[in-house]
């Protein structure tokens, strides 16, 4: 049997051969001046599409060239190197992805450099906004080393500075009482 021809590399022309089938499993491919339609391999519960130009690793089942497979080259681009027995999977074109880290930490990031760390002890580190659509339960200490904003963006927006400097100044009338009241004699530090 021979082994010429069985393993080729090779560029997506086309990512889709059939656009009325909407998980084509086939990719039109570009090789040494020719074009072939080949099967795209995927890991067993993992699919997608490969852009134009990438780049891919063609085999020929069998040596037969209507038999062809293949499996597309993610660019290794990371913004830091891999360290010995790290792993990431994710979108080579928006770049985002998921990297499972030498100490078992899982780092997602985005290409603007957007990133959730879960490490393995169990803390959560987000580096950036964060929405909550519901409701929130916190069962241990809330720090905050900025400010604290609510009803932000409404007519009534207030930080909790502001409150602080409402209440350690305020004063009013007594019901009853010949007179406005002091300051609070506990300031909120």
């Amino acid at each position: 049997m021979k082994f010429f021809n069985f393993i080729k590399f090779g560029v997506i022309s086309n990512p889709q051969v059939d656009p009325k089938l909407v998980n084509d499993p086939r990719a039109q491919i570009k090789y040494n001046g020719n074009a072939a339609n080949i099967y795209v391999q995927w890991p067993y519960g993992m699919e997608g599409r490969l852009p134009i130009d990438t780049v891919i690793l063609s085999l020929s089942v069998l040596g037969h060239e209507e038999n062809k497979t293949g499996i597309g080259y993610t660019p290794n681009d990371p913004k830091e190197p891999f360290q010995p027995g790290e792993v990431a999977f994710g979108n080579p074109v928006s770049r985002t992805f998921i990297k499972v880290l030498a100490n078992g930490d899982i780092l997602i990031e985005n290409r603007d450099g957007k990133s959730i760390l879960m490490t393995v002890n169990g803390d959560a580190i987000i580096n950036g906004d964060v929405t909550i659509n519901g409701d929130t339960v916190i069962n241990g200490t809330l720090k905050v080393t900025e400010e604290i904003t609510a009803f932000s963006g409404a007519p009534n927006e207030i930080t909790f500075t502001d409150i602080k400097t409402i209440y350690n100044s305020h004063n009013h009338a007594e019901n009853n009482g010949p007179g406005p009241t002091d300051p609070p004699n506990q300031l909120l530090p």
